[in-house]
């Protein structure tokens, strides 16, 4: 008898890796400055506006940023140690890209 839900509830959660440490402290530099730009650039615009309007913009735009601009790099930047060399190990550029380039070089 080794299912159910009590056996899958009661394990003792994992110890923190590093790999999640480096994750929260780059997402940390990436939230930290988004928080404190977009209400510097949106309360002007939203002068006059219902607070509970202007928290929704500016929450829009900072979840926004956060999902398409600074969580990509930041997860490709911690999960890789932080090297650019694992990065491209990990997408090899296609055929038709480097035929592309070779025949650009040769007309140089």
């Amino acid at each position: 008898m080794g299912g159910g839900l009590l056996v899958h509830t009661s394990k003792q959660a994992a110890p923190a890796s590093s790999s999640n440490i480096k994750m929260s402290i780059v997402t940390l530099l990436g939230v930290y400055p988004l928080s404190m730009l977009i209400p510097a650039l949106v309360n002007p615009l939203t002068h006059g506006w219902p607070l509970w309007l202007q928290g929704l913009i500016i929450a829009t735009l900072i979840v926004a940023s956060l999902i398409w601009a600074v969580m990509p790099p930041s997860r490709d930047y911690s999960r890789n140690g932080c090297s650019a060399q694992a990065k491209e190990e990990e997408r090899p550029v296609p055929v038709i890209v480097r035929r592309f380039v070779k025949s650009f070089m040769f007309q140089l």
